[in-house]
């Protein structure tokens, strides 16, 4: 997930303002969700209502009329915070992973995966290590030849090689 911090500024800025969505607005979001929909929807806060509002009409916007399950799916998406007993701040910041206490499956999965990108990562920053010293030994002549004909820098790259 990235970290877009002027996103979560705007919805701390947007948390603080008060007042109801306007009639039309209501009624729009009221056409988009099912009965069981509507009920969380109340749950929610003002504030990730009002957030949850704009990004259902950028949904829609960018869709040229989208769905009315996508509809709800961009009104709801902050439902899971309507329970979670958290503050402003996080609120804010906070993403549900997975089912409400099966988060960790999720993020064991993320961290097996970063893992193995970063294993990926250093391989390939120790593969450009290696070329660049053979490449050095190739090209830096010391005493009228290339140093890499020396039996020192041979096994110091053979060395590079197989750590």
């Amino acid at each position: 997930m990235r970290v877009r911090p002027a996103h979560l500024a705007r919805r701390f800025v947007g948390s603080l303002r008060r007042g109801d969505m306007a009639p039309t607005d209501a009624d729009w979001v009221h056409l988009c969700l099912l009965e069981g929909e509507a009920d969380l929807w109340e749950r929610m806060s003002d504030a990730d209502r009002r957030h949850a509002l704009g990004v259902a009409r950028k949904v829609d916007g960018q869709l040229g009329g989208a769905p009315r399950p996508v509809l709800a799916a961009a009104l709801l998406h902050d439902v899971g915070k309507v329970t979670s007993g958290l503050g402003t701040w996080a609120r804010v910041a906070a993403t549900l992973v997975g089912a409400e206490g099966g988060g960790w499956d999720v993020l064991e999965r993320v961290l097996d995966l970063a893992a193995v990108a970063l294993a990926a990562e250093q391989v390939g920053g120790a593969q450009i290590c290696l070329d660049t010293a053979v490449q050095y030994a190739k090209d830096r002549v010391q005493f009228g030849r290339p140093i890499g004909s020396f039996q020192a820098i041979k096994h110091k790259c053979a060395d590079m090689l197989l750590e």
